[in-house]
Parts: structure tokens; C-alpha cells; sequence
């Protein structure tokens, strides 16, 4: 479990979730520990050593809680203005860090950025994941219409095979922090929120950032 935790935190792109195995063995291990500690000293010392233990085992999880407040009042109404948007633009739109809304205009493709990576890492993938990783995505990649790529970071940046379509795609919109109250909760691994809005070059549409 330690192990597995340690490995997974040296990838840059990890998140609490590699942690669960170490999490649970030190849960349950703790928790038996600590019903063998209540046994062994609360006839001598009473119940005080025992929730002093508790405490200190539970200190570790001591932190400011601001960044979880979540702004709920702004975040609906960024989530609104981002539904808007959407359906305002005249093609379809991939947000690779979207994947898809639980109600609302439909994104097209539908392929999360993680789905599509994953496939293609990994020992004992071959030539064949990566090839069904590109074909998930290439209708943003070959548009039969105008099409727009809405990303939390620059496409460049991104992992692949979401970066291949870097080429493809010019743009055309950087909305700042407009959609910022529609970022995560804060973890190790920092996903964004949706700020650039590129426009597929093949469509004969020309643009700059601004």
C-alpha cells in the first residue's frame, strides 16, 4: 500500500485517488491499534490516554477549510454562462476537460482527456490502444463542419493525443478567469477550470488570442 502510494505520487499528473490503498491500511490498521491501546491501558490510566491518542491520530487531518468552501451562488451562475456560451457557438464544441454536461448542449466528441490518456500509457499497450485513443477524438481532429475545442489549459500543454490537435486548432478567445468558480476542489493535481477557446483552423476561419 505504501509502495503503491509512493509510486503513484511521482506521477506529475496524480491525484489523492493514488493514495486510497495507503489510506485504508492505515485506517483499519490504526483503528485496530487503537482498540488494543484502549485495552491495555484504560484499566490502569481510565479513557484520557485513549482520546489523546484519538486526537493525535486525527491531528494530521487538521486544515484551513476556505478552499473547500465552494462558492455555490457563483459557481450556477458560471456553470449558466458556460451552458450558454456553448450553445451560442455555430459548431460543435470538445471539451476534453469536460467530457460531456450532465444536462445541456451536447459536446462532440464526448472522449475526457483522461479516458483517451489512459488508454494509450500504461506496460502492455500496444499500437492498437493508441490508435482507438486517436480515433475517439478524431471528428475534433477532422471536423465535418465548423468545430471548437473549449480547454482549462492550452492544448499544446496538454497530454496526449489531446495535444496532437494543437495543429488543427487556432485561438480565438481567452476567457480568463470567467469560469473560474467552476474549478475543483483543491488536490495535488490542479485540472482548471474552462478558459480557451479555440477554432479548428480547416474550417477556413483565422483568429488570434485575445
Amino acid at each position: 500500500a505504501f509502495v503503491t502510494a509512493l509510486m503513484g505520487s511521482l506521477d506529475p499528473g496524480s491525484s489523492y485517488n493514488v493514495l486510497v490503498p495507503m489510506g485504508a491500511f492505515c485506517i483499519l490498521r490504526g483503528s485496530i491499534a487503537l482498540g488494543e491501546f484502549s485495552e491495555r491501558v484504560t484499566p490502569r490510566f481510565g479513557l484520557r490516554p485513549v482520546l489523546v491518542a484519538a486526537l493525535l491520530a486525527f491531528a494530521t487531518l487538521i486544515r484551513d477549510p476556505r478552499p473547500y468552501w465552494l462558492p455555490v451562488a457563483a459557481a450556477r451562475t458560471a456553470y449558466a454562462d458556460l451552458l450558454a456560451t456553448v450553445r451560442a457557438l455555430p459548431g460543435s464544441v470538445y471539451a476534453p476537460g469536460i467530457g460531456q454536461f450532465v444536462s445541456g448542449p451536447t459536446l462532440y466528441p464526448a472522449a475526457h482527456w483522461i479516458a483517451v490518456e489512459d488508454i494509450m500509457r500504461g506496460p502492455r499497450r500496444t499500437a492498437a490502444d493508441s490508435a482507438l485513443a486517436r480515433q475517439l477524438i478524431d471528428s475534433a481532429r477532422h471536423p465535418s463542419g465548423v468545430a471548437f475545442m473549449l480547454t482549462n489549459r492550452p492544448i499544446a500543454s496538454l497530454s496526449a493525443p489531446v495535444r496532437e490537435l494543437a495543429p488543427s486548432y487556432t485561438l480565438v478567445q481567452d476567457f480568463g478567469n470567467r469560469f473560474a468558480a467552476l474549478e475543483p476542489l483543491p488536490r495535488p493535481f490542479d485540472t482548471g477550470f474552462p478558459r480557451y477557446l479555440y477554432r479548428s483552423s480547416s474550417d477556413g476561419a483565422s483568429g488570434s488570442g485575445h
